[in-house]
């Protein structure tokens, strides 16, 4: 029995420990605000979510936070035709375009850094890459793995 409560004793001792340890945390938690975010370069396109910038220069999107996928997927500005088409620019949340972004590395889905886990639609393309993301002034990740998702049916 005394055994045990020593045991018992350094179990507690050691999760209290752990617990003290954890509210001492030295990481800041990222701030995401929901908010209209202006989504075309011309300014004429905006939409609510959460500020993301993707490439280098940035491209600005409104990131919509989805429970069904694993990966990022953003459309393409081929989607749209061109960004000076608002009212799609604004109803997909933004558009990218890669030949805009410096950064912009595409990747064999074999090799790329992503979830495998999420499916294709037989109806689309996508195209796996990575790119420096910006949470505007919360940080910026480098070589994130991003999805180029285009749909081939109109």
């Amino acid at each position: 029995m005394a055994v045990t409560f020593v045991a018992l004793l350094c179990i507690v001792s050691c999760a209290l420990h752990a617990i003290a340890v954890s509210i001492d945390c030295s990481v800041a938690p990222l701030s995401l605000p929901w908010s209209n975010i202006t989504v075309s370069p011309n300014g004429l396109a905006v939409t609510r979510g959460i500020e993301l910038g993707i490439g280098t220069p940035n491209q600005i999107f409104s990131l919509r936070p989805s429970t069904t996928l694993n990966n990022t997927r953003v459309p393409n500005v081929l989607d749209c035709g061109t960004q000076s088409n608002t009212s799609c620019v604004g109803g997909k949340g933004g558009v990218f375009d890669s030949s805009k972004s410096s950064t912009f590395v595409v990747s064999l889905k074999n090799r790329w850094n992503g979830s495998a886990a999420d499916t294709e639609a037989a109806t689309g393309a996508y195209v796996y890459f990575n790119d420096v993301i910006d949470f505007q002034a919360n940080g910026t990740v480098l070589g994130y793995p991003l999805v180029l998702n285009s749909d081939l049916v109109s």
